[in-house]
């Protein structure tokens, strides 16, 4: 009886954990690869749900990968190109009788050019359209990745 509770709980468990590695094994290789593609080498680099994000530091340039449903988002951000880079938080307040509630629609890391004349770069790390209801550290890796930005934005001059 033990025997069979434990496969049913453990199993299912270890499955997705598995799962889940060979899915960030199959993000870092393109990533990475999306990387040596430009002459370039990972520093830094995060992986979340579907999607990854990495810094070349040496050559100043963000490298991105998401795997959608339907589609992948790739993009390449060179960072001497950049005049400022920014958390953008779209969400909406929600009410009902048990309180006030923010619900975040869409986050993303959004680049401005020096050239104005360029459009805006945006880096998703959530939307509720394609991820589940709840977040999962998305806010805090924006912020981390912000700041990482930040500080090669500085240092580049």
């Amino acid at each position: 009886m033990i025997g069979m509770i434990v496969f049913i709980f453990v199993i299912p468990s270890l499955w997705i954990y598995i799962s889940s590695l060979r899915k960030e094994k199959q993000l870092k290789k393109k990533l990475f690869q999306l990387a040596s593609a430009n002459s370039c080498a990972i520093s830094e680099f995060d992986f979340w749900k579907n999607s990854a994000i990495g810094l070349d530091k040496n050559s100043h340039r963000i490298f991105y990968v998401r795997d959608k449903k339907t589609e992948e988002d790739v993009k390449e951000v060179d960072l001497s190109e950049i005049q400022k880079c920014r958390v953008v938080n779209a969400s909406r307040s929600l009410h009902n009788k048990n309180g006030n509630y923010t619900a975040i629609d869409k986050l993303e890391l959004m680049f401005t050019f020096r050239d104005k004349n360029k459009p805006e770069v945006g880096l998703e790390f959530y939307n509720n359209t394609h991820d589940s209801l709840s977040l999962a550290g998305e806010v805090q890796l924006a912020e981390k990745w912000s700041a990482i930005v930040g500080k090669e934005l500085a240092g580049i001059g």
